[in-house]
């Protein structure tokens, strides 16, 4: 009997430290988070051809630091206008990135799918196909927003 009870306390220890948890490391706590996209693809559209002004955007709404390719993660200072999809590592430790497909002869079935793995943050991995993708501050995963409409 007693060894029952010992088991319930335990497990309901468990829940209350899961439930009490933050979901995102204080800033300044060292844990950085960091969404590494190593799986990147287009759809509707050719991304890099000579005859579309069709762009992939990467901002942030805050500070950020951004790798595309293999490079490192740097500051990202200004929104990077990309020709093509490319691998990125992007530190959302302190702010939503944006990613973003724009051009003005779009398709409307056009758009971009992305995926890979998180460090640093509650969600393990990240995946989201759509014209306007959000990777969530402190690595909690990813959100597809609605692309804006023209009026």
């Amino acid at each position: 009997m007693s060894m029952r009870i010992g088991m319930v306390v335990l497990g309901m220890s468990g829940l209350v430290g899961a439930a009490t948890r933050p979901a995102v490391p204080p800033v300044g706590s060292g844990v950085e988070a960091i969404i590494t996209i190593d799986s990147v693809g287009s759809r509707g559209v050719m991304l890099g051809a000579i005859d579309n002004d069709a762009r992939v955007l990467v901002y942030a709404d805050g500070p950020a630091r951004v790798g595309v390719g293999v490079a490192p993660p740097a500051d990202l200072q200004d929104t990077l206008r990309l020709d093509r999809m490319s691998a990125l590592t992007v530190d959302v430790t302190e702010s939503d990135v944006h990613v973003e497909l724009v051009g003005e002869q779009l398709p409307a079935t056009a758009t971009i799918a992305i995926g890979g793995s998180v460090t640093g943050g509650p969600a393990s991995r990240v995946s989201a196909t759509g014209r306007h993708l959000l990777l969530l501050k402190g690595g909690q995963g990813i959100r597809l927003l609605a692309p804006a409409v023209a009026r």
